[in-house]
């Protein structure tokens, strides 16, 4: 049984970009490394912000003195269904594919897998997971350093609301900055939980804190410590540790993540139209250095 909803479990292991799975990564430990989006096959819609199918390459796990490094070339395909039944559920697959070029690095080894993730919501509003598959590594290596590879990413796709939790935290914190909460910001007088002391007075109004959300004081036993994703630099994770309180953290449990996944794919597109505007001015006045696929290692993600 997982927490959460269903939504907020498709919106924690959504990925569409580079940045978004180094992003799901740092939340969930799943040993996914230098991943790169080959091609794109279906896209996530308005109308189905979970859907999304592509073919990716990435390396699995740290590299060993005695053995190489595994990688990958898959095509990943995630998104909702409903079954004849009318029960809803989401699917997250894995499988393996074979590309017609060479492998010209040999510091690898390509791995095999056929992964599936199956996950229904339950009429108690638990969600329950349901996981088959297969994983080869391939060639010779222990299985002390095999073994824990898989379990890392079987459980980290399979439990993702904790993700999503922290998704939708970051736009409460957006749209709080946005709001200009910053100007009138409540008193720090009493707690948000309406604490009191041992001898039932209210608590020490010097060991407050401010919720980022809420703007409203929060004691050490109200507050919600998360990290919460920045942005990615240079193929690095930015993470802020944020103090909320427990009732931001309750409403973001309750909000819908569905919704906040439609915005998030309305703010991707508005990046890209601003991003296609600034490049059709910057080329007018500079030439653009184009760098050929062929030259970059079998790996390399940049």
């Amino acid at each position: 049984m997982l927490q959460g909803t269903l939504d907020d479990e498709m919106y924690g292991c959504f990925v569409d970009s580079d940045d978004a799975v180094r992003m799901r990564t740092s939340f969930v430990a799943d040993s996914i490394e230098n991943f790169h989006w080959l091609a794109t096959i279906a896209e996530p819609s308005q109308e189905d912000p979970f859907r999304f199918c592509g073919i990716a390459r990435c390396t699995l796990g740290m590299s060993l003195p005695l053995a190489k490094t595994r990688g990958a070339c898959v095509v990943i395909s995630m998104g909702t269904t409903t079954t004849h039944h009318g029960e809803r559920m989401g699917y997250y697959v894995m499988h393996s594919v074979d590309l017609s070029e060479p492998m010209n690095n040999y510091d690898y080894i390509r791995a095999k897998c056929s992964l599936c993730w199956l996950k229904t919501e339950l009429s108690n509003g638990k969600v329950e997971l349901y996981m088959k598959g297969f994983a080869a590594p391939m060639g010779i290596i222990p299985e002390f350093a095999a073994f824990p590879v898989l379990v890392n990413c079987v459980l980290g796709v399979g439990m993702t609301s904790d993700a999503a939790y922290s998704k939708k935290l970051a736009w409460m914190i957006h749209d709080s900055d946005q709001s200009g909460q910053r100007d009138a910001l409540p008193p720090m007088i009493e707690c948000v939980g309406k604490c009191k002391n041992t001898w039932g007075a209210p608590k020490n109004s010097g060991q407050f804190r401010r919720c980022l959300v809420c703007r409203r004081a929060v004691c050490s036993a109200c507050q919600v410590v998360r990290k919460i994703p920045v942005d990615v630099i240079n193929d690095r994770v930015n993470m802020n540790k944020c103090s909320v309180c427990i009732l931001c953290m309750h409403r973001a449990k309750t909000l819908s993540a569905e919704a906040f996944a439609r915005r998030e794919l309305r703010s991707k597109r508005l990046k890209i139209v601003d991003t296609t505007r600034t490049s059709i001015t910057s080329t007018s006045e500079h030439e653009i250095e184009l760098t050929s696929s062929t030259d970059r290692q079998y790996f390399d993600t940049r």
